[in-house]
């Protein structure tokens, strides 16, 4: 059971996807993001949840930010 499913939340795969994509697959920020999700969704993620939220990640200000993927 994951961690979203084990509090009464969900995710859709294509949502976790999203996720990792966007922070491209860098573990920390696959956390970061995921958590930051997680903290704001009372039921079930939508994409807006995780596009509005990716700039809290401070990715955006890493050295590695030319590499994330922003086409969605």
């Amino acid at each position: 059971m994951g961690r979203f499913s084990a509090t009464g939340k969900s995710i859709s795969p294509d949502y976790s996807v999203l996720i990792a994509e966007l922070v491209d697959d860098h573990p920390y920020y696959v956390q970061q993001l995921a958590q930051q999700v997680w903290l704001r969704t009372n039921k079930s993620v939508n994409k807006e949840d995780v596009i509005c939220l990716f700039p809290v990640t401070g990715l955006t200000g890493h050295e590695d930010s030319s590499r994330v993927k922003f086409s969605i």
